[in-house]
């Protein structure tokens, strides 16, 4: 919920801010994208939760507000809108890194989100059109996947950067055991 929580607060403030249209959307399509995300993972691990998509402004705000638990339907319609809207906001985004959201991403995600509901036309519909985009292709060597330094591989669609421990950032749990 603090994922969403931001996102949220992302999207309501959007248009007060002062940005070029590009940077609104690219922000925008990224935040809808990681609030998707946020509730997708929140559906299949607890069915039916509340839905919040604005951000609260006071207590009294949250006090009146429904958070009783919506239908499973209702938070999969949201997680829909947002990856459909996520997708058309950062079409035209171009030289992000993997760890950021792109429109491959949001597709990616509606897929699985498809998959998940068994509406697997729909999946088939937006996973070909991603595949058939020639901005992914799978590695000729699978080990290179599991490999140190394989970040933004042609192969990953969306992936999370983790700070090394051994910079004085981040766990150092890794470093102690890596060879």
């Amino acid at each position: 919920f603090k994922m969403i929580t931001a996102s949220n607060t992302i999207l309501d403030q959007m248009d007060n801010a002062d940005l070029p249209d590009n940077l609104k959307n690219q922000y925008r399509g990224e935040a809808r994208f990681l609030r998707a995300f946020g509730y997708f993972n929140l559906v299949r691990l607890f069915g039916d939760v509340p839905i919040v998509t604005h951000a609260f402004n006071s207590p009294k705000e949250i006090q009146e507000f429904d958070m009783t638990r919506q239908s499973v339907d209702k938070v999969y319609q949201i997680i829909i809108d947002d990856l459909t809207n996520a997708a058309n906001d950062l079409q035209n985004v171009n030289g992000v890194s993997k760890s950021r959201a792109s429109a491959g991403a949001a597709r990616a995600l509606l897929g699985k989100v498809y998959l998940t509901l068994h509406n697997f036309q729909n999946a088939a519909n937006v996973l070909s059109d991603l595949i058939g985009s020639g901005k992914y292709s799978l590695q000729s060597d699978y080990g290179t996947l599991f490999t140190n330094n394989n970040d933004n591989l042609p192969e990953t669609i969306f992936e999370i950067d983790y700070l090394s421990g051994n910079l004085g950032l981040g766990n150092s749990y890794s470093s102690i055991f890596t060879p």
